[in-house]
């Protein structure tokens, strides 16, 4: 479940970069990884590999704006990624 939670919010993010105002080229950018990660956790194509995307995009984004209440929410994500990174592929 997890998984897609998570999926929900970096497709929902990324797309939400396509139609940011400002319209600056890093921001498509990451927008383009955010929607790949969304994708990659709903179909379970390379889980790990965009997992770990997920985690370095969270990190930028936290040494770009700084210590906020985003970086709370941030680390939390962060941490679903991990899990989603070390969890054993079968049980």
């Amino acid at each position: 479940m997890i998984r897609f939670g998570l999926a929900v919010f970096f497709f929902w993010v990324g797309v939400d970069k396509f139609f940011d105002p400002a319209g600056i080229q890093l921001v498509y950018f990451a927008g383009v990884f955010e929607v790949l990660v969304g994708l990659s956790f709903v179909t379970g194509v390379f889980l790990r590999v965009f997992a770990l995307v997920g985690i370095l995009l969270l990190a930028v984004n936290a040494v770009s704006s700084g210590l906020s209440i985003n970086t709370a929410r941030d680390v939390g994500l962060a941490g679903g990624l991990l899990a989603l990174t070390l969890w054993p592929e079968r049980m």
